[in-house]
């Protein structure tokens, strides 16, 4: 099942959106924006402590770009295959140390039984919808408990 996702592409994040949401949010203070080599100086705490070398330095610039010209970086890879695709249409060869097919498979072999059914429950609960098997009743999982109405707070009047 594993090599069946190896062609499907995946969103790869090297940092939470939020931060690039915060670090976008900043550049565009009017003080920054006055100034494009300050905004240039500002989006560069995005080269703080992260990837090395040459594939680095590609991210990092890219994240940079996004950034600068008002957008959230997004950035794919096939799992099969141990390319970055930057969001430029650029890609970067051998990101990755290897393709995540190989990874899952390893750390799937290196599960106890007590680990592997553990997952096995929470991917199969992930896709319950809370009937009990074989009665099409709800369960206990799938019941809601009814909320009281609590009245918000009355319509702003206009008054013009």
């Amino acid at each position: 099942m594993v090599a069946g996702f190896a062609r499907a592409p995946v969103r790869f994040l090297p940092r939470a959106s939020l931060v690039y949401a915060k670090v976008l949010t900043e550049s565009m203070h009017p003080d920054f924006l006055r100034d494009a080599l300050e905004r240039e100086r500002s989006t560069a705490r995005l080269c703080a402590g992260r990837h090395a070398g040459a594939a680095g330095e590609a991210v990092v610039r890219a994240e940079m770009d996004a950034v600068l010209r008002g957008d959230i970086p997004l950035f794919e890879a096939l799992p099969g295959s141990r390319k970055l695709l930057l969001d430029d249409g650029r890609s970067v060869p051998g990101f990755f140390g290897e393709p995540a097919p190989h990874a899952v498979r390893r750390r799937i072999g290196a599960m106890s039984p007590e680990d592997g059914a553990f997952q096995e429950r929470v991917i199969a609960g992930s896709f319950a919808d809370g009937r009990e098997p074989g009665t099409g009743r709800r369960g206990q999982a799938g019941r809601r408990t009814p909320r009281p109405h609590r009245p918000g707070p009355p319509p702003p009047r206009w008054s013009w």
